[in-house]
């Protein structure tokens, strides 16, 4: 039993090196509000696109992004 216990160690210490190494690598994430805000809306002839549309405008200025809308 006690010749198991070097090796145990030495699993467990390239782990770590691994777990170290595989987040080192990653690169930062993007700036999220250099993005877009992507909303879908109802059809323009429905009587809640003017208030939906202006809410979105709200949230898309409040956030700090561009706003593209859609209709569903």
């Amino acid at each position: 039993m006690r010749h198991l216990l070097p090796i145990k160690i030495a699993t467990l210490v390239l782990l770590c090196i691994v777990l170290v190494l595989s987040f080192s690598v990653r690169e930062p994430a993007e700036d999220w509000r250099k993005g877009e805000l992507v909303v879908i809306l109802p059809q323009s002839d429905s009587m809640d696109y003017q208030f939906d549309r202006q809410l979105a405008e709200l949230f898309a200025n409040e956030l700090g992004v561009r706003l593209r809308t859609s209709e569903f």
